[in-house]
């Protein structure tokens, strides 16, 4: 199923109540959110799942494109109605968690997060994480690169799961993978709070304990990522001395090393 298309057929013994359990599938659209936006204003009820084989105007944040080329990827957007007892700050953490774990789960590749919305592997993005909130709900988009062969030069920071593993990856099974855990991750949230939430992103975190540049709106930061608020904020340490709470901007890591795994260590 990984060289075919990726249709509703694809998520066919989905063990989900709720994630991925309606479905509207579509060879080709603008943006995967902005499909699920009509829908979610229209009254489409929570855990409805976009998926195409292709975005013409895929974006991440800050308004960036997403390199979305057909049949090759996971282009998706699920929607949520959170309680309050998960703050929408977490969500881009709980899906970085679950297509994390999807990797590690299907393909044996060591798969970590880049605070606050990516999925690196050996330090190059494989994945990100796209939340924009409106009347009809949270609309979370995800786009994971699975098995292209190459990126244009414009992303040299860009790999798949492909050019990381050897082989190409069945990508109805990883979506299925995400789903579940991405389920399991949010209604334990729900119901107990953020705590295992963050523990989980934590322990999957390549940014803590690394010198990181922070850039804001007008202003660049530089310090030691330490630890996680129960909101998802990222603790800076700041290299002249004192501690700011991050809850949006973009991160670098300023040195090289990346951290190591045998994948033998419960995540």
């Amino acid at each position: 199923m990984s060289a075919g298309p990726l249709t509703q057929v694809a998520l066919q013994g989905l063990q989900t109540r709720c994630f991925g359990q309606r479905v509207f599938s579509f060879a080709e659209v603008g943006s995967t959110n902005d499909e699920l936006r009509r829908l979610a204003d229209a009254g489409a009820e929570e855990g409805t799942l976009v998926i195409a084989e292709r975005q013409t105007a895929g974006r991440g944040r800050r308004g960036r494109v997403w390199h979305s080329p057909p049949d090759t990827g996971l282009w998706c957007s699920l929607l949520l109605r959170p309680p309050a007892s998960l703050v929408p700050s977490l969500v881009p953490l709980l899906l970085g968690i679950a297509i994390a774990r999807g990797i590690r789960a299907c393909c044996g590749v060591p798969a970590f997060l880049k605070w606050p919305n990516d999925v690196l592997i050996a330090g190059l993005k494989v994945a990100g994480v796209l939340c924009e909130a409106g009347p009809g709900g949270l609309v979370a988009g995800f786009g994971v690169d699975v098995n292209q062969e190459e990126f244009p030069p414009e992303l040299p920071a860009a790999t798949s799961i492909l050019l990381q593993r050897g082989r190409p990856t069945d990508r109805a099974l990883l979506l299925r993978a995400v789903l579940e855990e991405a389920e399991r991750l949010y209604l334990d949230a729900c119901a107990r709070g953020p705590a295992q939430l963050i523990a989980a992103a934590t322990a999957l975190l390549s940014t803590l304990g690394r010198q990181v540049e922070v850039q804001l709106e007008g202003e660049t930061l530089r310090g030691l990522a330490c630890g996680l608020e129960a909101d998802g904020a990222l603790q800076l340490e700041e290299e002249g001395g004192g501690q700011r709470l991050i809850r949006a901007g973009d991160v670098q890591h300023l040195d090289q090393v990346e951290p190591l795994d045998d994948l033998t260590g419960p995540l």
